[in-house]
């Protein structure tokens, strides 16, 4: 899809490529845009919806000046787990969890499930992940007795942002996640590895004589479980599992900071609609998979009190 057509803030057609060439679909009713968090934000902005300075930049006239693309934020989590928890660190005070435990996985994986291209991984060096009489290689932990606890950050106030590249639809956007930037999620991210230290000290693991091994900086020369070396060890061993979301976000129509509102419309622009994680304000306490789901199915149950008015 290359973009949208809009005329007089009126969607009126849809402009895509196909392998025979450009095309052009006339809308009569509503375009429904669902991409996700980086490709809807993509489309709009092509469109001539997002922020005016952005757009100026790239070269696209601005029809609607709306904070598409900022706001974006992660979630982390996989439904490979064995077990899970949702915990409060207590860094500040919130009804939500801060922390999920995930990938409670019932073998053991320094880093995570073992393809051939993570076998020479640095996570498998002993001097990061020191581990005696033991191959880190990925053949002799297939054949380990263990487990594997990952600690996910849920609401981090590190937000991203999306921006375009270029007027090409086929040019990738620029996708800034901004990751550990707010120093509060390297402080949640430290308290969940404490957590998870605290998990194979109870009772109930005590019996299988669990041993807690976490990844080291070789070089470093603070204590290993002080919070100096365990921000040495976040922001250089944290990963994503994407679950992007909150690029166009969903809000009254006097927020600032919305793009569509509780009907899914785009602000201003008559006819387009948005139906995906993007329009998610905030990301959710956990994995993104059934609330998508569920945006997709209130919005159809939208599009179709729509259509009846």
């Amino acid at each position: 899809m290359k973009r949208v057509n809009i005329e007089d803030k009126k969607v009126v057609g849809v402009s895509f490529r196909t392998k025979d060439g450009d095309k052009f679909v006339k809308v009569n009713k509503e375009a429904i845009v669902s991409g996700g968090a980086v490709n809807s934000p993509q489309i709009l902005m092509l469109s001539g919806i997002g922020p005016k300075d952005h757009l100026r930049e790239i070269g696209i006239d601005c029809i609607a000046d709306l904070p598409v693309g900022k706001n974006l934020q992660f979630a982390t989590g996989t439904n490979a787990t064995e077990g899970v928890a949702l915990i409060k660190t207590g860094l500040e005070e919130s009804e939500a969890p801060d922390i999920q435990i995930v990938h409670f996985l019932g073998e053991f994986y320094p880093s995570g499930p073992v393809t051939s291209a993570q076998s020479a991984h640095v996570y498998n060096d002993p001097k990061f992940f020191p581990l005696k009489n033991y191959d880190n290689t990925s053949e002799e932990r297939m054949r380990k007795v263990g487990f594997s606890l990952f600690v996910c950050l849920l609401h981090p106030k590190s937000i991203g942002e999306v921006k375009l590249r270029s007027k090409d639809p086929l040019d990738p956007p620029i996708i800034n996640p901004n990751y550990l930037d707010d120093p509060y999620d390297v402080k949640a991210l430290i308290e969940g590895i404490r957590f998870a230290k605290r998990v194979t000290e109870t009772k109930a693991m005590a019996s299988f004589e669990c041993q807690f091994h976490c990844m080291k900086m070789p070089d470093s020369t603070h204590d290993e479980w002080s919070d100096e070396h365990l921000e040495q060890v976040v922001r250089h061993y944290a990963q994503t599992v994407y679950h992007p979301t909150s690029t166009c976000k969903m809000g009254a129509t006097e927020d600032k900071t919305a793009v569509v509102d509780p009907q899914l419309r785009v602000l201003g622009i008559q006819g387009l609609r948005v139906i995906d994680a993007s329009i998610m304000p905030n990301v959710t306490s956990g994995n993104t998979n059934a609330p998508a789901i569920m945006i997709g199915e209130k919005g159809a149950d939208l599009i179709k009190i729509g259509r009846q008015e």
